[in-house]
């Protein structure tokens, strides 16, 4: 039957039109599911746990630790405005952002205690102030 459609986020360096194609081949000729490519996946880091790297297939994998920090907004403002002599406003002018997944979760929890209606003008004002960035996502859909 017909595949579904895939979103995977990808880098843009690991997207080359070449490893686009055989992705497209592999799930094409080998009808390979969600399930599928997660199973793949899982596979490849029980390998990686063991050993440094994987070659297969002309392929290289590899597994590696990324850290990413996040700073408590007190003492980071605390700090910053002892350090620089700005205000506690011209910092947050400056570097608050305020993180989607918990704005989501902090409206979801307002859908119970507001009128529908009411939440999603709040939810259309704040984006109406929000950036916007985009990043590139790779997708697969069986042609018909």
């Amino acid at each position: 039957g017909p595949l579904p459609m895939y979103a995977f986020a990808m880098s843009i360096p690991a997207a080359s039109p070449q490893r686009l194609l055989l992705a497209q081949q592999l799930v094409r000729e080998k009808g390979l599911s969600r399930s599928d490519l997660a199973l793949l996946e899982d596979i490849l880091k029980a390998h990686l746990k063991e050993q440094d790297q994987l070659v297969l297939g002309g392929v290289r994998y590899r597994m590696y630790a990324t850290t990413s920090l996040d700073y408590p907004i007190e003492p980071t403002l605390t700090l910053l405005g002892d350090a620089t002599g700005l205000t506690r406003d011209e910092l947050l002018e400056k570097l608050g952002a305020i993180d989607k997944k918990a704005l989501d979760a902090l409206l979801k929890s307002l859908g119970k205690k507001l009128d529908k209606p009411r939440v999603s003008l709040l939810k259309a004002e704040l984006e109406a102030h929000a950036d916007k960035t985009h990043s590139p996502r790779f997708w697969a859909k069986e042609v018909a």
